[in-house]
């Protein structure tokens, strides 16, 4: 039996159907990112989303496994 895509933004962690969030690797400043914390920003629109903090103050926030500095359903 072949198992389902994961959700988009997630990935299969080779332990059965066990999936882990993919974390982003650049800052909307333009480098690497250097981690701060990660959370979840809730939205009336979505389920929410998770976000990542980099030290340097810039938020990410994942929508449909994108990685962005500013989500269009929260302007």
């Amino acid at each position: 039996m072949k198992r389902p895509p994961p959700p988009a933004g997630y990935e299969w962690t080779g332990h059965g159907m066990e999936i882990q969030l993919i974390d982003p690797v650049g800052c909307p400043a333009g480098h690497p990112i250097r981690w701060g914390q990660r959370g979840y920003a809730p939205c009336a629109q979505h389920h929410g989303h998770p976000t990542w903090t980099c030290r340097c103050g810039q938020v990410i926030y994942g929508l449909d496994g994108a990685f962005l500095a500013e989500l269009p359903c929260r302007r």
